[in-house]
């Protein structure tokens, strides 16, 4: 099958809502015609909606996971919604203290915070 084939699989299958198929017409598309404006984006749409499935049963499953609480942190963070994030972030801290090193940094990343603001915060 050539590229234009790929892509009119992966829109057959988007539009049946099997989004990982489509995901893969869509990436054999792009391995064999290059970069396509038009592919990618469907690619991306594709994508998204598998990410939004995908977190949609995580917060089934594990609500108060500190996963969970930092995979919405990285939705807050997409929306410019610092303190929103943070205060993600903090309650993935809560729950899981091993990792809180890579969380503060997270979150300093994201907002440009100077480190000693976090850590002169009250428990």
């Amino acid at each position: 099958m050539d590229a234009a084939g790929y892509l009119l699989l992966g829109e057959a299958r988007l539009a049946l809502r099997q989004f990982a198929p489509a995901s893969d017409a869509f990436a054999a598309s792009i391995a064999l015609a290059g970069d396509n404006a038009e592919v990618i984006y469907y690619l991306v749409r594709s994508y998204q909606v598998l990410a939004n499935e995908s977190f949609s049963r995580m917060e089934e499953l594990a609500p108060d996971s500190w996963r969970t609480h930092q995979m919405r942190a990285e939705v807050y963070k997409l929306r410019y919604d610092d303190p929103q994030a943070i205060r993600e972030y903090e309650r993935a801290a809560q729950f899981c203290r091993r990792r809180w090193h890579s969380i503060f940094t997270a979150i300093c990343i994201t907002c440009c915070i100077v480190p000693t603001t976090i850590w002169a915060r009250p428990n």
